[in-house]
């Protein structure tokens, strides 16, 4: 169901928690969702919302060229994500990133911080 999906996409869930920290803080309201999913098949909307996230989140991922001070964790982190929920799209972005970006030595760090890169 829908709750699984930090359990299964924990890199996805970290990095829209960093985006909107706020977000998971009112328990109301995370309570009436609960239960108006409830209600709903959330094993429609679980598959629904993943499809979007594997079709669509490569759109998301910040270009390191506008990276501020050389700084690129939230870049490898949100590259994680999408390697989790779709790995060709994330060995994709990477390979692109190998050529445009081979000089940005922090990058390359970062990359292997978050275990996408050796």
């Amino acid at each position: 169901g829908i709750t699984s999906l930090g359990g299964n996409y924990p890199e996805l869930i970290e990095v829209l928690e960093m985006e909107n920290p706020a977000a998971h803080i009112e328990e109301k309201l995370a309570q009436q969702r609960q239960s108006l999913l409830a209600r709903h098949e959330t094993e429609t909307l679980a598959s629904l919302s993943m499809q979007a996230w594997q079709s669509c989140l490569h759109l998301l991922i910040p270009d390191p060229a506008k990276a501020r001070k050389s700084r690129y964790t939230h870049h490898a982190k949100w590259l994680k994500a999408l390697w989790a929920v779709n790995p060709s799209e994330g060995r994709n972005i990477l390979q692109k990133w190998k050529h445009t970006h081979k000089r940005r030595r922090n990058l390359w760090e970062a990359l292997r911080e978050v275990g996408l890169y050796e």
